[in-house]
């Protein structure tokens, strides 16, 4: 019998829990709502999987004492999909397995399963790994069960490769979710005022949702390391194109784009595409976070060595720890969107990665609260064909 300990701090999730591991041929389920009640049940028993609530910051906090106290039983974290930030809570040393709610019970009874055979596995390759120097005939089953650790590291891709695919199957029903509403706020004057109420707030909820599968699917294909497709672009019909592209969102908060570009600049080679999505995530942010009344400006600028491509505004402005952290994954700014945007904290980091495939370098600047900031991508001119 495998024992497994949950410590859910939500209540629907607790009770899906319980209801359908209750008499689970294979699996005992101890389940706990608080930190408290979790410490007195390890207290007297180890067990073989342990799943957390990454939403509690209490047990978030008590997840890296957990991976010292049992560092071969399997710790798999569960995540809202509209709390990912939470995901940066937690240490990759400290978990074995994250996964997205919501979740079939049968797909994490299945996750379970796999992610104690690899802590089994992990423990006995340690194992093995100390003695085989002076134990030759266990060299053999060492790589009997090294075959096994990457036959179940493959399925994990495999998961990983799932997850993909059904983040990309959401955007069509996101997208008519995203029209059905439109055409519901077309017409909002013949509803009740309740009803417009809650179309617009479903409206941002969809919208935010499909911000936030267009950029896990991004990060996905950004940190598989592809290659850019190098080719010569114009820099300032780049800056341009981008400029028309936010100009009716701009306008609709009453806000200036300006442009700002030297009449002669050097051919860049680049992936135009990827550029163009680095450049979209800054004018967007800059007008997310510029309040009506407000500019926002693209620049360019040419040095002896680099090419200087600039989003600057007169908007909320960064802190020193803004500044920081600006670039990391879901990662937030401390200012919330001026007009209510939705924001998944993976814009900037899409920013650096892909900047970073260009061999070039991102950074913030701003003088503080209120005072707006600038955004520099810096990269060289003389760029070869292909990285």
């Amino acid at each position: 019998m495998t024992t497994v300990v949950a410590a859910i701090s939500d209540a629907l999730t607790h009770d899906a829990l319980e209801l359908y591991f209750d008499n689970h041929p294979t699996i005992l389920l101890q389940t706990a709502s608080t930190a408290e009640q979790l410490a007195k049940l390890l207290a007297h028993t180890s067990p073989d999987a342990i799943i957390l609530d990454a939403t509690d910051a209490t047990l978030v906090s008590d997840v890296e004492s957990l991976a010292a106290r049992f560092p071969y039983t399997a710790r798999i974290a569960l995540v809202p999909l509209p709390h990912t930030d939470a995901i940066e809570q937690l240490r990759p040393s400290a978990v074995h397995l994250i996964l997205m709610q919501p979740l079939p019970m049968a797909a994490l009874e299945r996750a379970i399963d796999l992610c104690i055979r690899y802590c089994r596995l992990a423990q006995a390759i340690d194992h093995y790994k100390n003695t085989a120097e002076s134990h030759s005939d266990l060299q053999q089953q060492y790589r009997k069960l090294y075959e096994q650790y990457n036959s179940i590291s493959q399925i994990l891709q495999q998961r990983e490769q799932r997850f993909r695919i059904a983040m990309h199957d959401l955007q069509n029903p996101l997208a008519n979710l995203s029209a059905l509403l439109g055409e519901l706020r077309a017409r909002r004057e013949q509803l009740p005022s309740l009803a417009q109420e809650h179309v617009e707030l479903c409206a941002l909820s969809v919208e935010l949702l499909r911000s936030l599968v267009e950029d896990i699917l991004s990060v996905s294909q950004l940190d598989a390391d592809i290659r850019p497709e190098r080719r010569p672009i114009d820099v300032a019909q780049l800056l341009r194109s981008c400029a028309r592209r936010f100009t009716a969102f701009a306008e609709q908060k009453n806000i200036w784009i300006n442009l700002i570009v030297p009449p002669a600049l050097p051919t860049l080679h680049a992936d135009e595409h990827l550029l163009s999505k680095a450049l979209d995530n800054l004018v967007s942010n800059a007008i997310k976070y510029t309040p009506p009344g407000g500019a926002v400006s693209l620049e360019a600028e040419c040095t002896d060595q680099a090419l200087l491509l600039r989003v600057r505004d007169t908007g909320l402005g960064l802190t020193a720890d803004d500044i920081a952290a600006a670039f990391q994954e879901f990662r937030r700014l401390s200012s919330a969107p001026t007009a209510g945007e939705p924001s998944t904290g993976l814009g900037l980091y899409i920013v650096r990665r892909i900047v970073e495939l260009h061999g070039g370098a991102v950074r913030a600047e701003s003088p503080g609260k209120g005072h707006g900031a600038t955004f520099t991508i810096e990269l060289t001119i003389n760029q070869p064909q292909s990285v």
